[in-house]
């Protein structure tokens, strides 16, 4: 008989709840942690609950040495929800930031930006660079640039309109304050609007972020830390 070794276990096997509770938080916490960076440089985020899910369950199971009680699989479902939901947070509300910054700033570092590209590449303001530059911007990734197609017209409008101001930001001849005062921007006012907003971003991030799919995908890798970290022992 195999069946009185196995209810003697070892000493070092007993199934230990508290363990068992750990090996869920550090499952959960991981696995969000790995979501959050996922989702921040891909945007992909569906199948990732899935995971953190398993990864929850799998460690609850093994850290609690197959405690299996429905505390430990419902405890560890709510630390899946809490990590995944935590994930998203930080990953839109750095979104939200970033329209913040964009709001307040009016364009004007990415205006900045170009301005000391077009600099470097139209350093002497010739027609030939101007050319050449305008066709670059055109030309798609991996695609042959072809001056020939930019027409005399583009360049003239491009040396008479575009080129003097991307010369006067870059040299600093056209302050921050002058950009934003040109197109009646106000960054003090911007600033007090989007502080006063902060309700919006709320609204933002909820329908943002809870989509029916993100719900689901979480809903399921709850069960998967639920079903994983209590063995499945019939429910």
């Amino acid at each position: 008989g195999m069946a009185p070794a196995a209810a003697t276990e070892e000493p070092g096997k007993k199934p230990s709840f508290g363990m068992g509770l750990l090996g869920g938080f550090v499952g959960a916490l991981v696995g969000s942690i790995i979501y959050y960076f996922i989702f921040k440089t891909t945007g992909v985020r569906i199948f990732l609950a899935l995971g953190v899910g398993a990864l929850a369950g799998f460690l609850a199971n093994y850290l609690g040495k197959g405690e299996g009680s429905k505390e430990l699989g419902g405890i560890t479902a709510v630390f899946v929800i809490v990590g995944v939901l935590a994930a998203q947070y930080f990953v839109i509300l750095g979104l939200w930031n970033e329209v913040v910054h964009v709001a307040e700033d009016a364009g004007y570092s990415e205006r900045l930006a170009t301005a000391k590209e077009v600099v470097k590449a139209v350093p002497s303001g010739s027609d030939s660079e101007i050319r050449m530059y305008l066709a670059r911007q055109t030309a798609d990734a991996g695609e042959v640039v072809k001056p020939a197609a930019v027409s005399a017209d583009e360049v003239k409008e491009f040396k008479e309109k575009e080129l003097p101001e991307y010369q006067d930001l870059a040299s600093g001849k056209i302050s921050k304050d002058q950009y934003l005062a040109r197109f009646g921007a106000d960054p003090e006012k911007m600033k007090k609007f989007m502080s006063e907003e902060g309700n919006t971003f709320k609204a933002f991030f909820i329908l943002y972020s809870l989509n029916l799919r993100a719900i689901i995908s979480m809903v399921i890798g709850a069960g998967l830390a639920y079903k994983f970290s209590t063995n499945a022992r019939g429910g």
